[in-house]
């Protein structure tokens, strides 16, 4: 494979495009990751869009009624390649999401990691469910 350097026909406009669109080093240094939060009569659902981790990155914590996903990029070992771009990699986050006491049930909170997305699944009371109507007799 042979590779072949680009030269554009207009090089300051080149330059002035690919600089604005690139990400300021400060922007790229405390990623926070996208997140979709859905309710249902059960529970919540949070998902977050976090390629390149492997579970045993992630730590998922509550405390005091909130919820903390977390976790720690690993940086790649034994790797001797020179790069001469890097456009994109894991990076180290901390996400906190506060729980409603009254409606979220602490104690039944699940997660997997599948294909990028980090998904935890979170519980509602029993009493912040929607009741059935009921039929009230009359005395």
């Amino acid at each position: 494979m042979t590779f072949v350097k680009f030269t554009p026909a207009m090089p300051d406009l080149f330059n002035i495009m690919n600089n604005a669109f690139d990400r300021s080093p400060l922007l790229n240094c405390h990623s926070i990751p996208a997140s979709n939060i859905y309710e249902d009569e059960n529970g919540f659902t949070i998902e977050m869009a976090v390629p390149g981790f492997k579970k045993e990155n992630f730590k998922i914590e509550v405390d005091n009624h909130r919820l903390t996903i977390s976790a720690e990029a690993a940086q790649p070992e034994g790797d001797t390649r020179k790069v001469h771009r890097r456009e994109f990699q894991a990076q180290s986050f901390s996400k906190t999401f506060t729980l409603s006491e009254k409606t979220v049930d602490e104690s039944k909170i699940d997660a997997s990691y599948e294909n990028g997305v980090l998904t935890l699944m979170i519980a509602k009371r029993e009493e912040a469910k929607p009741q059935p109507a009921r039929m009230i007799a009359i005395s």
